[in-house]
């Protein structure tokens, strides 16, 4: 796996609360696991290898589907901050697959529209609109006392100094994944 994406997976997983570790471990084990299922892995290669649309949109559907189909089989009890964090490291994963098996190249450009793609689709599947997730995003941001808030990892995170992604970027904030206020509290 890149750096970066390295960089961005242990930035993540830095930032889950413990009392989310266990959802959020069951919720990637099971992505990584439908994902590469036989039903589903010729899928994951098509969607990736597609035609016509730019990888973090196709990233992003990929993921936005797993959790989709996930939160479906939990009766929709698959809880919510776990899950979007969950989905970046999903995201990661499909961005280190595309790399490796199809030769993409892999940037913080690509990592930071991927997370903003994939943050927007996993949203729609709880039915968390773009609204919402701005004020959630702002007032996590405000909270921080930070600006907007890293999507990296330790030392330098990405979105921040020399890795430098787009500001608008979103980002896993301290916690479950989910900006504060997102989930109603």
């Amino acid at each position: 796996m890149n750096k970066q994406l390295e960089l961005y997976e242990k930035g993540v997983e830095n930032n889950i609360k413990p009392e989310d570790k266990k959802a959020f471990d069951q919720i990637v084990t099971a992505g990584l696991k439908l994902a590469a299922s036989e039903e589903l892995y010729q899928d994951v290669v098509d969607t990736l290898s597609k035609e016509g649309s730019d990888l973090p949109s196709k990233v992003a559907d990929g993921v936005a589907r797993l959790i989709s189909l996930m939160h479906q089989t939990s009766q929709n009890t698959m809880p919510v901050g776990p899950a979007i964090a969950a989905s970046y490291i999903l995201m990661v994963k499909a961005l280190d697959f595309a790399e490796r098996a199809l030769g993409e190249k892999i940037t913080d450009d690509v990592i930071a529209n991927s997370a903003l793609a994939t943050t927007e689709a996993v949203c729609n599947v709880f039915g968390i609109s773009q609204e919402k997730l701005a004020a959630a995003v702002e007032q996590g941001a405000q909270q921080q006392g930070k600006g907007s808030p890293p999507i990296g990892g330790p030392g330098q995170p990405i979105g921040r100094g020399k890795q430098a992604a787009p500001p608008a970027a979103p980002a896993p904030p301290p916690g479950a994944g989910a900006p504060p206020g997102l989930l109603g509290g």
